[in-house]
């Protein structure tokens, strides 16, 4: 799990468009009104679970 979240944050880091997808993401979710931690994250998902397949294969693509 921790190994996903590195990946994560370093995929953000490197891609600063996808970071600030993400910040879209998250503004929409608050302004749609998911602002208890459940349904926040619930709103969340879709890009994460997205994001998650797209590394993924990369990580795939880049073993032997």
């Amino acid at each position: 799990m921790v190994r996903g979240w590195l990946a994560t944050r370093d995929h953000w880091r490197a891609n600063h468009d996808e970071a600030d997808r993400y910040a879209r993401v998250k503004r929409a979710a608050i302004a749609a009104g998911h602002v208890q931690p459940w349904t926040y994250q619930q709103a969340k998902n879709p890009y994460l679970d997205q994001l998650a397949r797209q590394l993924n294969q990369e990580d795939e693509k880049h073993s032997p």
